[in-house]
């Protein structure tokens, strides 16, 4: 049996065969025929060839309908196949409603043990986090505290040096004071015995002139 799409093609070609044989033009001068030979080039595209695009299309749609045809019967004897027995529709049903929160109370309980494990989590991570600024504060304060004890001592240290040094230097400056009053009184002393000593002297001449 002939296809319409190419029933309607050989309609065509035997007209298109019938129009080239009334014309009465060899194939030589048909081609130098400039007007001619356009007239079919146009003849060719506003006719022939849209035809010939629509024909396609057709059958491709025929051969998409029937591919769409064989997938939804295979499918229809697939699912036939596959059909559970009569009156175990609601068990199935049951059974898989019965899986399906099963499964959902899983999840929830899964998200909710998650949820906590991360709170607990970050409560330690936080709780660390605290303990090691408190670590680090008093350490901080513990330097600190060093550091104020060690100058106070030092501060200390000095003072008792300056008071010592001050200390000294007055008992150098006083004994240097006194060395110094007692050789002026020494002095003093020598040449009071010197002018005792030449006044005695003085007399004792002058006593044996008047002798």
């Amino acid at each position: 049996m002939i296809r319409p799409s190419l029933l309607a093609l050989l309609v065509l070609l035997v007209c298109l065969t019938t129009q080239i044989s009334e014309s009465k033009v060899t194939p030589h001068e048909y081609h130098n025929d400039e007007e001619k030979w356009s007239s079919t080039k146009h003849m060719h595209h506003e006719t022939i060839k849209p035809h010939r695009d629509r024909l396609r299309m057709e059958a491709e749609q025929r051969l998409k309908d029937q591919k769409a045809k064989r997938t939804k019967a295979q499918t229809f004897d697939r699912t036939k196949k596959n059909k559970p027995p009569p009156g175990s529709n609601q068990q199935t049903a049951a059974a898989a409603q019965k899986a399906h929160d099963d499964h959902k109370i899983k999840q929830e309980a899964d998200k909710k043990a998650t949820k906590l494990v991360r709170e607990e989590a970050k409560k330690k991570k936080d709780l660390s986090k605290a303990e090691a600024e408190i670590a680090k504060a008093t350490k901080k304060r513990s330097a600190d505290d060093k550091k104020l004890k060690d100058k106070v001592a030092s501060d200390a240290k000095k003072a008792a040096k300056a008071q010592a040094d001050n200390k000294v230097k007055s008992s150098a400056s006083a004994s240097s004071s006194a060395a110094s009053g007692d050789e002026k009184a020494k002095d003093r002393e020598r040449k009071r015995a010197q002018y005792q000593e030449q006044r005695k002297k003085r007399q004792q001449s002058r006593e044996k002139k008047e002798l």
